[in-house]
């Protein structure tokens, strides 16, 4: 059975442009000077299915999630979206060039946080949620506490450059320990407890983790690891990932 509470795929588009004046010269010798860029804020656009486990690659179109809230987290000023009647929404004033958190959240279903760095011109985001029983069964299976009783998921899926491929072999550990996990799921997408590191499929994660901030480190023998979605420095494959009670927060990892 291929099995993810959530399963997100993340194309943020940037341009990196510069521009600016140039100061006035003073006399002869002075150097020019150059303004700081600031950047207008940004658009998310993106579409919320619902995951149906078991359901394979080539299983038909999925279904779409109608009015699920997508919110920028710590940013009142700005004004939630909802998707529309095909799974799609737009998320507008973004800051640009920032570390960022979206949430999505749908009464019924598992609530959602997507770390990711704002790009500079317009972003992508496409993410899957899982209703409340499948998350059920799926504790069940792999021995978590649900429901999470303001605890958090940490899901994470590891690749490998250029081509996003899921790569096998990464194991992970968190500091500071709390929680259950690292879990792993097999390639059929199920957990499987003899796993100490990721199948093809890529996938793991951390369950019952205490909100806040935790450090994550990724090792694979072959390469280094590091974030792939967000713009916190990695030093030998460790990466500060927040945990939000009530929600699964995503992570992309590169080695």
């Amino acid at each position: 059975m291929r099995l993810a509470l959530v399963l997100a795929c993340l194309a943020c588009a940037s341009c990196s442009t510069s521009g600016g004046s140039t100061g006035d010269v003073a006399d002869a010798g002075a150097a020019d000077t150059e303004e700081e860029r600031v950047w207008a804020p940004v658009l998310l656009f993106g579409s919320v299915t619902e995951f149906v486990p078991g359901a394979g690659m080539d299983a038909g179109a999925p279904t779409t999630l109608t009015d699920v809230e997508v919110c920028l987290l710590d940013h009142p000023e700005v004004t939630c979206a909802r998707s529309d009647v095909k799974g799609e929404y737009t998320l507008a004033g973004i800051p640009a060039g920032v570390d960022v958190i979206i949430t999505y959240s749908k009464a019924g279903y598992l609530g959602l946080a997507l770390e990711l760095t704002s790009s500079l011109a317009a972003g992508f985001a496409f993410v899957s949620l899982a209703s409340e029983q499948t998350a059920q069964r799926f504790a069940t299976a792999a021995g978590f506490t649900w429901p999470l009783a303001g605890t958090s998921v940490i899901w994470f899926t590891a690749v490998t450059p250029p081509n996003e491929a899921k790569i096998e072999g990464v194991s992970a550990t968190a500091s500071p320990s709390s929680g259950k996990g690292p879990y792993f799921l097999s390639p059929a997408g199920a957990y499987d407890s003899s796993l100490h590191a990721t199948s093809s499929i890529g996938w793991g994660f951390f369950a019952n983790v205490a909100p806040g901030d935790v450090d994550l480190t990724f090792t694979r023998p072959q390469s280094m690891c590091s974030r792939a979605n967000k713009g916190f420095a990695t030093t030998n494959g460790t990466m500060r990932v927040r945990a939000i009670g009530d929600r699964m927060v995503l992570v992309f990892v590169t080695c």
